[in-house]
């Protein structure tokens, strides 16, 4: 859940950046508008990492 919702605010500041560039900021000045996606993926691979079954069988059973 709370990856999830770290995907939507990630996607979100991309798209606030896109509209009102921020201002001087330094992981934008070193990495861009990619930085939003590389933060996206992360939580990506934790939501598959917890969704994997061997994860689901050791936390749930």
């Amino acid at each position: 859940m709370w990856n999830v919702g770290g995907i939507w605010d990630a996607l979100s500041a991309f798209l606030v950046h896109r509209s009102a560039p921020w201002p001087e900021f330094f992981m934008i000045e070193t990495f861009g508008a990619s930085m939003f996606f590389a933060a996206s993926g992360m939580h990506l691979v934790a939501v598959w990492l917890v969704a994997r079954k061997s994860v689901r069988v050791h936390y749930l059973e």
